[in-house]
């Protein structure tokens, strides 16, 4: 997975992590949510009371080619080989 367009600031006690993150363009929608999940958790043990907002782009959007072998590894994790 790769994140980018990463935007953070705070606001008060709060803290707000914004950013896309890029999964397996295989992932189904109920599999991505569940990686953004594992995020959102993590961040959350990290800065308790973050506001997170996370924007899913499958490998091959915006007219990029999905690799011929991308496939997602037992981590989670997007690699095309």
């Amino acid at each position: 997975m790769e994140v980018h367009e990463l935007k953070t600031r705070k606001s008060g006690v709060h803290r707000h992590f914004n950013f896309h993150a890029l999964v397996c363009g295989r992932l189904s929608v109920a599999e991505s949510h569940a990686v953004c999940d594992e995020i959102e958790d993590r961040l959350e043990a990290e800065f308790p009371g973050s506001h997170i907002t996370i924007h899913v782009e499958p490998c091959g959007h915006h007219g990029s080619a999905l690799p011929s072998r991308c496939f997602r590894t037992a981590s989670g994790k997007c690699e095309a080989k």
